[in-house]
């Protein structure tokens, strides 16, 4: 038995993209901006490190690490 979803939906009225030097410093102001407590981070494992930094970036608005993507 597969533990993935056969199915999955997303509807998202709006979408915000931000790109610039230094942006995953804004993170967690972005995480509080949605008014999310946390966010998990998802990655592929060779960029585990970059998101492992961001994660120290977040600090306690981190829910955890997963570089399976």
């Amino acid at each position: 038995m597969s533990s993935f979803q056969s199915k999955f939906a997303l509807s998202q009225s709006a979408v915000r993209i931000r790109f610039a030097p230094g942006i995953r410093h804004d993170t967690g102001s972005e995480v509080a901006r949605l008014d999310c407590a946390r966010a998990a981070i998802l990655s592929t494992p060779g960029k585990r490190n970059m998101a492992e930094a961001l994660a120290s970036d977040m600090g306690g608005l981190a829910a955890g690490l997963v570089p399976l993507a």
